[in-house]
């Protein structure tokens, strides 16, 4: 079975080193084979020249690939179409795998060939960081973080284990031939922090009827950054998280009673994180809970302002296409060298 990892990247030269040695220094098992795919989302920085030096070293199992359009959504879909792996992994690129990362994958698809997709936790690497005090427990996806707990479990929408996220998956080439790439008009754009196309990819999953697993033991660390450990930084995550679902759900039949085109528990839920941070401002002991209450409220603006507002510079109608073996590169500009 061979497995085809992809590494969007852009403007990270100094961590993705790191990345790329976790990648190729963890023991791949034997009878199967494991390529990486660093595709550089038109960097500025010295990525080119880092990717091939590190190419030197690795050899073919390593592989550079540079796409002009913007966001990772388009990324990944240029390297899906590009590579052939029975398999194919999410990495982020300020993120290390754990030793034994290909090992359990390997294990969880041979073993139990029922499986469509698999994921595991997302555990901090603060590098001498202090996380602070007011940071909410509830929105840890913010910084990159989640941990589904020590059990495995079938991911489902209602499983403690969450949603899947590709900053650590693996999916069975024939559910992308089944539900198509990741949808761009989703994704982080220059002006925006857009960050639907994970739960979009993973809702499609489920309602294809294909089976995901929560696996514990593929963990990978994430490094933590202090420009992300900001409060401001916090208020436009949760707001563009809102935009970005509100603009996902604009054409969708919503379940229950609504108001203003939303469910009634989302104003519910707004109104009570309002109470709470005006009452858990002021007590040391608090201060993660009552800034959760504020962030519930920025969300609910967002989710009004995408439902109604925001223009996608990808029209949400224009579901991306099921893979085609045919063109698989039809509308994106990849090669293996950057322009210029």
């Amino acid at each position: 079975m061979r497995l085809d990892v992809i590494v969007p990247t852009y403007n990270r030269s100094d961590l993705l080193p790191k990345t790329i040695d976790s990648l190729m220094r963890a023991r791949v098992p034997e009878s199967h084979e494991v390529f990486i795919t660093v595709v550089d989302n038109n960097s500025t920085d010295t990525t080119y020249t880092i990717v091939q030096s590190l190419m030197l070293s690795y050899g073919s199992h390593l592989t550079y690939l540079f796409e002009r359009k913007q966001g990772s959504s388009h990324a990944r879909n240029a390297a899906i179409s590009r590579t052939q792996g029975d398999l194919i992994g999410f990495i982020d690129d300020d993120e290390t795998i754990v030793p034994e990362w290909y090992q359990v994958v390997f294990n969880a698809f041979v073993d139990n060939p029922d499986v469509d997709f698999a994921g595991g936790p997302c555990l901090p690497d603060w590098q001498g960081i202090r996380p602070p005090e007011w940071l909410p427990v509830e929105y840890s996806a913010v910084i990159g973080v989640k941990d589904g707990g020590a059990s495995e479990a079938v991911f489902g929408r209602d499983a403690e284990a969450g949603s899947l996220m590709s900053g650590n998956a693996v999916v069975h080439r024939r559910c992308v031939e089944r539900i198509g790439l990741f949808n761009p008009s989703l994704g982080r754009i220059a002006k925006g922090l857009l960050s639907s196309e994970d739960e979009d990819f993973f809702e499609r999953l489920l309602n294809a009827g294909f089976k995901g697993v929560y696996l514990p033991e593929m963990a990978i660390r994430h490094l933590m950054q202090e420009s992300r450990c900001t409060k401001r930084y916090h208020r436009r995550w949760c707001f563009w998280l809102g935009v970005s679902d509100g603009f996902r759900r604009r054409n969708q039949n919503l379940p229950g009673p609504l108001w203003a085109g939303l469910p009634r528990w989302r104003y519910r839920r707004a109104f009570a994180g309002i109470l709470s941070a005006a009452c858990g401002a002021l007590r040391r002991d608090k201060l993660g809970e009552a800034f959760a209450g504020e962030l519930a409220a920025w969300n609910l603006v967002g989710l009004l302002y995408g439902r109604y507002f925001w223009e996608s510079q990808e029209p949400l109608s224009k579901l991306p296409a099921s893979f085609s073996k045919s063109n698989p590169l039809e509308g994106y500009s990849s090669s293996n060298k950057p322009a210029g």
